[in-house]
C-alpha cells in the first residue's frame, strides 16, 4: 500500500501592519445548558402615588404590554402576577380619601395601608422559595 502524502499548509498571517487580526471565533466555547442563573427572583413593588407614568416604567420589563394596560385601565390596589422574570405584586395607594377625624377609631394612614398590603403577599412569596 502507498502512503498518502499529506501536504502542508503555508503559514497563515496572523498580522497584518502589525496588528493582530486572527479571529475569536476558533477561540469560543460553547456554554452549557442552564439558565442564566439559578436564583429564584420576584418582584414586589410597592408606589407612594398613584402615578399611571411611574407604574409603566417601573413595570415595564417585568410585564408583557397587555398585562401592563390591563392593571393601568384597573382601579385596584393591588395585584399579582407571574412576569417575565418571575412573579410580581404590584401595591399602590388606595384610590378613597383618609378620613379628617377618626372618630374613636383607629386611623387609616398610608403606612398602615402599605404595610398591610405587603404583609398579605408575603405568605405567597414564601411558597415560591424565592431568593430574599
Amino acid at each position: 500500500m502507498a502512503k498518502s502524502k499529506k501536504t502542508k499548509k503555508p503559514p497563515r498571517a496572523t498580522r497584518l501592519l502589525g496588528f493582530d487580526y486572527r479571529s475569536w471565533v476558533g477561540s469560543a466555547r460553547i456554554a452549557k445548558a442552564e439558565s442564566p442563573t439559578k436564583a429564584r427572583r420576584g418582584f414586589m413593588l410597592y408606589f407612594g402615588r398613584r402615578d399611571a407614568k411611574a407604574f409603566a416604567l417601573a413595570l415595564r420589563p417585568h410585564l408583557p404590554a397587555w398585562l401592563l394596560e390591563l392593571w393601568l385601565a384597573s382601579d385596584a390596589d393591588a395585584f399579582h402576577c407571574t412576569g417575565k422574570n418571575g412573579p410580581v405584586w404590584a401595591f399602590r395607594p388606595s384610590a378613597e380619601r383618609p378620613l379628617r377625624t377618626h372618630e374613636g377609631r383607629l386611623e387609616k394612614s398610608g403606612y398602615a395601608r402599605a404595610r398591610d398590603q405587603i404583609g398579605a403577599a408575603v405568605g405567597p412569596a414564601l411558597a415560591y422559595e424565592l431568593e430574599s
